[in-house]
């Protein structure tokens, strides 16, 4: 059998075997806090989207609420908005009558939906610090199994 070479004898020196040990210590700790950052926001965007579903069918209750107090069928009908009597001749103006009873609920869903996408962007890139912090930690496991086995082969 032949005797390794300098090269590959340099990797088994104390420093090299501490600062290997080291590496991977740090490296596992960094995986973790990035997979708990990741489960951070998976945990935020599951409680926006419940709320979005709420709001939905906040929105849905208030509009078919609205809809209700319609008094009047067809050119004569009309609702009370604010203590004032407002027409609704036309499907517009229904429309119009319509969105403005789920208002807030409407601004709120909007603000709750732009922070869902805020979350996704932030989500990929948790997952891809996540994914380099793995792949950093595979490299070293690599250099501390070749350390393994060329510890194992000197004995």
């Amino acid at each position: 059998m032949e005797k390794p070479t300098k090269e590959f004898t340099k990797l088994l020196s104390d420093d090299e075997l501490q600062a290997t040990a080291l590496q991977l210590d740090t490296a596992i700790s960094e995986v973790v806090a990035a997979g708990e950052k990741r489960e951070s926001v998976y945990g935020e965007k599951a409680t926006l989207m419940k709320r979005g579903r709420e709001l939905q069918t906040e929105i849905k209750l208030a509009e078919s609420n609205a809809i209700m107090q319609i008094q009047g069928n067809g050119k004569d009908a009309f609702a009370i908005v604010d203590g004032r009597k407002i027409f609704l001749t036309n499907d517009t103006t229904r429309d119009a009558y319509r969105r403005e009873v789920s208002r807030a609920e409407r601004t709120e869903l909007a603000t709750v939906e732009g922070k869902i996408i805020q979350i996704d962007i932030e989500l990929g890139k948790a997952n891809d610090t996540f994914n380099t912090k793995v792949e950093a930690l595979r490299g070293i496991q690599a250099k501390a199994r070749l350390q393994a086995a060329l510890l194992e082969y000197l004995s």
